[in-house]
């Protein structure tokens, strides 16, 4: 069984090696047709890149073209867009001077009438207080003069007493 299966063996690569010679002498003869198609072949793939290349070159201008224009555009919206942004911010900034600016001259306005107040009242305590001082001081001058014109009158008295009473002594002795 084994040289039947060696036989076997031996007799597909006896015909396997006949097939490769056969294939070998065609190769050898359709080597030059295998040159022309290969060369037609390349040709054939040449062209072919050629025309892609071609094709895709204006594709590739249009495409550049509109990436340019959408850029332009967006260069434009963008602008207008801060414009817009900075429109909006001036306009927050105006209100919030205006509004901060009225603030501060309210609390400059209380602050004013505040301190207007405050002085008025000292002043007026000021001035009481020396109204009540010259009060006093007129009062104690009104008395001390009152005081001084009655002793004066009753010196006066006194004194016309005393000389009518020499002159009545003076008469009994």
């Amino acid at each position: 069984m084994r040289e039947k299966r060696r036989a076997i063996i031996r007799v597909q690569a006896l015909a396997r090696a006949l097939l490769a010679r056969r294939k070998l002498e065609n190769m050898k003869l359709n080597r030059e047709a295998i040159i022309a198609a290969r060369r037609e072949y390349a040709a054939t793939k040449i062209q072919l890149n050629f025309r892609r290349y071609d094709a895709t070159k204006d594709i590739r201008k249009e495409f550049l073209k509109k990436r340019e224009s959408a850029k332009t555009i967006q260069r434009f919206y963008k602008a207008i867009l801060e414009e817009r942004w900075r429109d909006r911010i001036c306009a927050a900034k105006l209100i919030q001077k205006t509004w901060r600016g009225q603030r501060d001259r309210k609390k400059y306005l209380n602050l004013q009438q505040s301190t207007v107040k405050i002085q008025s009242a000292f002043r007026m305590y000021r001035c009481r207080r020396d109204y009540l001082h010259r009060k006093s001081a007129a009062e104690v001058i009104s008395i001390v003069w009152r005081s001084y014109i009655v002793m004066k009158k009753n010196r006066e008295d006194f004194l016309n007493k005393r000389s009518a009473a020499v002159c009545i002594q003076k008469y009994l002795r």
